[in-house]
């Protein structure tokens, strides 16, 4: 179960018309080609049952013939506020803060970037991986996992047909062994689940960075702080109108059933045993 505010204007979407041509007089459409995607995508918050009051995550996704765009606005908005560091972090509220994502309107209101982030307010939250839960224990990695896909299916909830489209993950980088980058590629590739494909784009790579070197980190840590800030009621009119624009936001408030694939209770038991 899901409580949704769609943050996105009402009047976007609507299907990317097919290409058509004149072949003897008859007008013949083809196929679009699939899209390349990127998407990056930062957390706010802890994924511990105790700590901050909410956590989640936030993406921002662009079409891969969009970047040169993406980049030219973020150069463009350095330049002008001589901003050599790395352009993240900050209170929600400050005109700086704004502007910083203001800087990306060519890019955000266009058909090739989108945002979506998912919440969870832990004193509500009953879903899995925040506290123990019938065969489900409390395990912060596969909350961060979870509350990805759940992201990435918001973000891809949308009238176009992105089947046949590719993506590829870039999160900021958290303590991940091998092993878990890998489990994560194989849980989006829908490797775990017992209902079939996840709805969102063939995931390609999964990548961590760090947000120093990576604008489109920083860019989602903005948007990770904004969520965080609305979901705890805490913005000011101007940054959740800004929100309103240009954000798709969710707060998960449960999950489905489900049961544990043998590869993840193998995997929950050797952690157990460690003691991690």
């Amino acid at each position: 179960m899901r409580v949704s505010f769609d943050y996105r204007r009402a009047c976007e979407g609507g299907q990317r018309p097919a290409r058509s041509s004149l072949d003897g007089g008859w007008l013949k459409a083809t196929a679009m080609p699939p899209r390349r995607w990127v998407a990056f995508a930062d957390d706010s918050g802890d994924p511990g049952a105790h700590g901050s009051s909410h956590f989640g995550y936030a993406l921002l996704v662009l079409d891969r013939e969009y970047i040169p765009e993406f980049v030219k606005a973020r150069t463009e908005f350095r330049s002008q506020n001589r901003l050599w560091r790395e352009a993240k972090g900050g209170n929600v509220n400050r005109p700086r803060f704004r502007e910083a994502i203001e800087s990306l309107e060519p890019v955000l209101d266009g058909d090739g970037a989108f945002v979506a982030a998912c919440m969870i307010t832990k004193e509500k939250y009953s879903g899995p991986w925040l506290n123990p839960i019938e065969q489900a224990p409390a395990n912060p990695t596969f909350l961060r996992n979870y509350l990805v896909r759940k992201t990435l299916e918001l973000a891809f909830d949308r009238p176009e047909d992105h089947s046949g489209d590719l993506l590829e993950l870039v999160l900021d980088r958290v303590d991940y062994s091998d092993q878990q980058v890998l489990n994560l590629r194989r849980y989006l590739d829908s490797d775990f689940t017992e209902f079939g494909l996840f709805k969102f784009p063939q995931v390609t790579q999964v990548t961590h960075g760090d947000s120093q070197y990576i604008e489109g980190l920083q860019v989602a840590d903005h948007f990770a702080r904004l969520a965080y800030g609305v979901a705890r009621g805490v913005t000011s009119i101007e940054s959740e109108r800004m929100a309103g624009r240009w954000m798709r936001m969710e707060t998960v408030v449960s999950g489905r059933s489900f049961t544990l694939a043998e590869d993840a209770r193998n995997a929950i038991s050797r952690r157990t045993l460690l003691g991690e």
